[in-house]
């Protein structure tokens, strides 16, 4: 055993698993909890996915980097930061093929939350790492590229505000240097959650809390290249309901589409996705909110060159387990067109989206269901050249996700059933059943990460129960063990090693 935790800190474990021609999903991650935020294409059409793991690393958690190639399959991963936590929030790729790498540590400056960003190269060497802070706290939650590889990081800074917050912008030139710092904000708590260019103007967004009274903004700032304030935009409906926006993207030369959360006043959690559609004057559009009133959390929208349908993905409440990955389809007015949840007997979470090169739609998340650890990074992609909205006709393209996870959501009870040992397995595991536990009669049943059934057993009693695996003949990948009986119903994962 310990020869396998070693192999665990030098690889970290990932797996993959397909539905014939259709969508395919790829984990990422070791023992702990991985969290993935954001991700990008790289120049050999594979992909960069940064977060955090509190598996690898020599922190509580480390900045955390996967590369991938251009079917998600794992090539190399890099862990950055010092000996406490260290959160990787955002990367953008430059234009030497590398990516610059943004999100905040307390592992320096004696222990204090600061801004954290480093520049890599094309196989995750440092070139360059830095950190700014002031005489508080300072987070980084997005940023954007801009000319000569300078870059605008956005977040939030505790030091020296108007109130309890400022949202915070700063421009770093290609090594890393703090060209200019600037901050917004009024007697509240003010953040900016993500930041876009666009024609000489930086564009972010946020949302601004008064903890006076309860209601939180959106809030929306444009300022040029040098910093000077252009505009700013503060918006909500009334006193019922709080804005929060987490995402605004470039839908052409000159408008914006920015996409978030509504929350009621005396709630802290989100009742409905929101979107708007602004200008370049940060004028609006439209605005449109509740499709879905299950929703964990905001959505990230991308738009589909095809025929300019906006993609969207984010948290919602259901599928088949607690929360799920939530893919659907609109128009450039948000006429909704189709969607679907993803996800397993767990949580799932959907974080951004993106159209590849080779116009595959992928998708990142977090998940809780499947992969090694507590929770991995989770990678979603459509194999076919279509649209969501394609996908409920063109089944060459799509299975939903009653095909891909069937498992019902279950009851646990605090007795397990069943362990598992070892796990991962490699050759030689078994699957050991509680005979203390009494029950009229149960099925054992194995299913891939899609929900198809692979081992299937009615039993009478479960003394002396037991599976010795390498008769199954598994492939290498993850699986779920669900045990069935009149009082329990209860569920494992097995990872299945070369």
């Amino acid at each position: 055993m310990k020869f396998f935790y070693l192999f665990l800190i030098l690889f970290p474990f990932f797996c993959t698993s397909q539905v014939s021609d259709t969508v395919f999903y790829n984990f990422y991650g070791g023992p702990n909890q991985e969290e993935a935020r954001d991700f990008i294409e790289t120049s050999d059409k594979g992909f960069l996915i940064c977060g955090s793991s509190s598996s690898f690393g020599q922190g509580s958690s480390s900045v955390y980097l996967i590369k991938t190639d251009s079917n998600g399959v794992f090539k190399w991963s890099k862990t950055y930061g010092g000996i406490n936590a260290d959160k990787g929030m955002s990367i953008i790729k430059t234009s030497t093929n590398g990516a610059i790498i943004s999100g905040y540590t307390n592992s320096f400056n004696n222990f204090e939350y600061d801004i954290f960003y480093l520049k890599i190269d094309s196989v995750g060497t440092i070139i360059w790492q830095k950190t700014f802070s002031e005489n508080d706290w300072e987070f980084a939650y997005s940023s954007t590229l801009l000319e000569n590889d300078e870059v605008i990081i956005a977040g939030e800074t505790y030091s020296n505000t108007n109130g309890n917050s400022d949202g915070l912008l700063i421009k770093i030139n290609s090594a890393g240097d703090v060209v200019w710092t600037k901050k917004f904000g009024f007697e509240n708590q003010d953040a900016f959650r993500s930041v876009t260019y666009s024609n000489g103007y930086i564009y972010a967004a946020g949302y601004s809390i008064n903890h006076f009274s309860g209601s939180s903004k959106a809030f929306i700032l444009k300022i040029s290249e040098n910093g000077t304030n252009i505009d700013t935009l503060l918006l909500n409906s009334d006193n019922r309901y709080n804005y929060k926006l987490n995402s605004i993207q470039n839908f052409n030369n000159d408008a914006f589409i920015i996409s978030g959360e509504i929350l009621k006043a005396d709630s802290t959690l989100p009742q409905s996705e929101f979107r708007l559609k602004i200008d370049t004057a940060l004028s609006v559009i439209w605005r449109d909110s509740a499709q879905f009133s299950a929703i964990k959390k905001g959505e990230y929208i991308f738009k589909h060159p095809l025929n300019n349908h906006l993609m969207t993905v984010f948290t919602l409440n259901g599928g088949n387990g607690k929360t799920a990955m939530f893919l659907a389809d609109y128009t450039d007015h948000f006429y909704y067109n189709f969607g679907s949840t993803y996800g397993g007997l767990e949580e799932e979470q959907g974080i951004k989206g993106l159209l590849s090169s080779r116009n595959k739609l992928v998708y990142l998340g977090n998940t809780k269901t499947w992969g090694f650890g507590d929770q991995d990074f989770w990678l979603v992609m459509f194999k076919g050249d279509t649209l969501i909205s394609d996908l409920k006709t063109k089944n060459k393209f799509y299975t939903d996700t009653t095909s891909l996870s069937p498992i019902q959501l279950v009851n646990y009870n605090k007795e397990k059933l069943f362990k598992i040992y070892p796990n991962p397995v490699s050759k030689i595991g078994t699957i050991y059943f509680k005979s203390s536990v009494h029950f009229s009669n149960a099925n054992i049943e194995i299913f891939d990460v899609f929900g198809k059934e692979i081992y299937f057993k009615e039993i009478a009693s479960l003394e002396n129960e037991k599976i010795e695996l390498n008769k199954l003949n598994l492939s290498v990948g993850c699986y779920t063990i669900k045990v069935t009986s009149d009082k329990i119903i209860q569920h494992s994962k097995l990872i299945i090693t070369d």
